[in-house]
């Protein structure tokens, strides 16, 4: 019995393998006196020249010397070769010896054997290694925090304002959020962050991924304290609306209660505003036209602003063009500060 030196364990003496670990033992010390017996070639043989010489005198050889010692037909050198060439392959033919089978060799390809399993292990571990890596660099980037842009503390009635949700890792796959709002009376978001203010009070706007992750933050709404009155931003525009080739050069006076337009104007409760704008041509005969409007501010328009229009037509009094008209129209916009 030996000791197998991978596993330790107790195994023959005679076994190349061990057969609980597969562990080749290859050193000398692996290998008993009865292997090595039965491995080592096979004892040279002695030659038996004698017998083949005492056989082919008696038969063949001496016979054939003779003969060609007493030929007249040939020389002396002729018979020399034949003679030498003769006995030299009948001593190499009775001196031949056979090849020992060579044991140790085929011992050796057994012993090997059990290195290829350990080879297409590593292979397999290989292939599993990068089969797994495949799959973990094909996972898909999840969000992990969600920060906001510019944020509101506070809004008044009627007022609106956008929420902008930032999603890190920017390579994040799914970047969509669903907003809420925790007091709809207060002011309302829809799915693209948008908030109106609707009430007085305090809500809460969160911005929530599909993975779960979410951030809030907090809006007071003021009631207004005077509904009936708000400073408003006014703004006044005018276009042409026809192609009538009438008039190169226009002056305009576009009024607001009789006075002309500011940039910002006080407004109140069932205001009665009036509008007024002329156009007039610009040549030795001017072509004029005007129009006038008035409109009563309501509740809504303190709220949310309003705006209206007027059309001015100026008609040619004179000349090839007598009897058409340029349209013009003119705009006012009344946008809470």
């Amino acid at each position: 019995m030996k000791i197998c030196r991978n596993c330790k364990k107790i195994i023959d003496d005679d076994a190349l393998v061990c057969p609980y670990c597969g562990c080749v033992n290859r050193n000398d010390n692996s290998v008993t006196r009865g292997n090595i017996e039965r491995n080592a070639p096979a004892p040279r043989k002695k030659s038996k020249l004698w017998l083949w010489v005492l056989g082919w005198m008696c038969f063949f050889p001496i016979p054939l010397t003779i003969l060609v010692a007493r030929s007249k037909k040939l020389n002396n050198v002729v018979k020399a070769v034949i003679l030498i060439l003769f006995w030299g392959i009948l001593i190499r033919v009775g001196t031949k010896k056979e090849k020992p089978v060579d044991i140790a060799g085929t011992t050796e390809i057994v012993r090997e054997m059990p290195l290829q399993d350990d080879t297409s292990s590593e292979s397999v571990s290989e292939e599993s290694t990068t089969v797994e890596s495949t799959q973990e660099t094909t996972a898909p980037v999840m969000a992990q925090s969600i920060s906001f842009g510019e944020v509101k503390s506070s809004m008044n009635v009627g007022d609106t304002w956008q929420a902008v949700a930032i999603i890190s890792p920017e390579n994040a796959q799914d970047k969509a959020v669903v907003w809420t709002s925790s007091n709809e009376a207060v002011a309302t978001v829809d799915g693209e962050g948008n908030i109106t203010a609707l009430g007085g009070g305090v809500t809460t706007i969160t911005a929530k991924t599909s993975n779960g992750i979410e951030n809030s933050f907090d809006i007071g709404v003021e009631a207004d304290k005077d509904v009936d009155k708000r400073l408003m931003q006014v703004s006044t525009d005018w276009s042409r609306t026809d192609d009538n080739n009438i008039g190169h050069e226009w002056s305009y006076d576009i009024r607001i209660n009789g006075e002309r337009a500011k940039g910002e104007m006080e407004v109140a409760l069932g205001d009665n505003i009036s509008f007024s704008a002329s156009m007039e041509e610009e040549d030795t005969k001017p072509d004029i036209g005007s129009e006038s409007a008035s409109h009563t501010v309501t509740k809504e328009d303190i709220m949310n602003g309003f705006s209206t229009s007027l059309e001015v037509v100026v008609t040619e009094n004179g000349g090839r063009n007598k009897g058409k008209s340029a349209h013009f129209v003119v705009t006012y916009k009344f946008v809470p500060k």
